[in-house]
């Protein structure tokens, strides 16, 4: 369930940050990962919503978080590294 999270998440992140915000990709790779992860949020506001409505309890929520805030920083270090073609 929280790898599922983090790799919809990183697909998700990666898509808004390689193709510049482009609506229609970032679309489909939503589209892709709700499609492997059914149930999943990929977004915080999900999770403090379902929180709030008392639908998962805070430790769940609290790991779902962190899986979502490790694959956004896999995305910005994947993005940021300089690539070496030697």
């Amino acid at each position: 369930m929280y790898i599922l999270e983090y790799l919809g998440t990183l697909l998700v992140c990666s898509a808004f940050i390689m193709t510049n915000g482009n609506p229609i990709l970032v679309g489909l790779a939503y589209t892709a990962a709700l499609y492997f992860n059914e149930g999943g949020f990929f977004n915080p506001l999900g999770l403090v919503i379902n929180l709030c409505l008392g639908r998962m309890v805070f430790y769940d929520a609290l790991k779902l978080h962190a899986a979502q805030i490790a694959a956004a920083l896999s995305v910005v270090v994947i993005y940021t590294v300089p690539v070496s073609l030697e």
